[in-house]
């Protein structure tokens, strides 16, 4: 199924390579898998046959990725990066209980809805809107980070790694990342 935790290793590299890339590669797994395979196994009319039409049928619908398809595919790369690297975090947040990580020691973790570790950001105190004032932590040594810090660089011109730093913080939280950027 494409909530294993290999599918993101399975795209091809200069799928991964991009971050806009991976997120839109993503987004249509997850479109195709939530919007056609599961209501077929829930009707139970999982066949060759029915799949091909179904797919034939909504193909145009495939085409154009909505912001919300965008979205759910960074919160499942981003769960799957969490999953991979904070194992033992994940685990004691989910059960309710306190983390005891040089890490995590002076932040507020919890879950979100989607089962995504996010914190109480200090950078959008008075932001009403709640990815922005609650973001996910992420694993500094994933490789999937290094493609997030350079679309980062890119995507605001070659800015200064403070300022790259700053935007980066209102999207996500990354322990010791400023050591990444250099």
């Amino acid at each position: 199924p494409i909530t294993n935790d290999s599918f993101i290793d399975r795209l091809s590299p200069a799928i991964r390579a991009r971050w806009l890339k991976l997120k839109s590669a993503v987004a249509r797994a997850l479109k195709l898998y939530m919007d056609v395979f599961l209501p077929l196994v829930k009707n139970k009319q999982f066949n060759n046959t029915a799949v091909r039409m179904e797919l034939k049928e909504r193909h145009n619908g495939f085409k154009q990725l909505t912001s919300a398809d965008l979205e759910r595919a960074e919160h499942f790369i981003f769960r799957k990066m969490q999953r991979e690297s904070f194992t033992d975090e994940y685990e004691l947040v989910k059960k309710g209980k306190p983390i005891r990580n040089k890490e995590f020691s002076q932040l507020s973790v919890f879950m979100d809805r989607q089962e995504i570790l996010r914190i109480n950001s200090r950078v959008n105190l008075n932001s009403t809107s709640f990815p922005q004032q609650f973001v996910p932590v992420l694993p500094r040594k994933n490789r999937i980070i290094h493609v997030l810090l350079m679309y980062y660089h890119e995507k605001y011109k070659h800015i200064a790694v403070e300022a790259q730093l700053a935007e980066l913080r209102t999207r996500c939280w990354i322990p010791q990342i400023r050591h990444s950027m250099r």
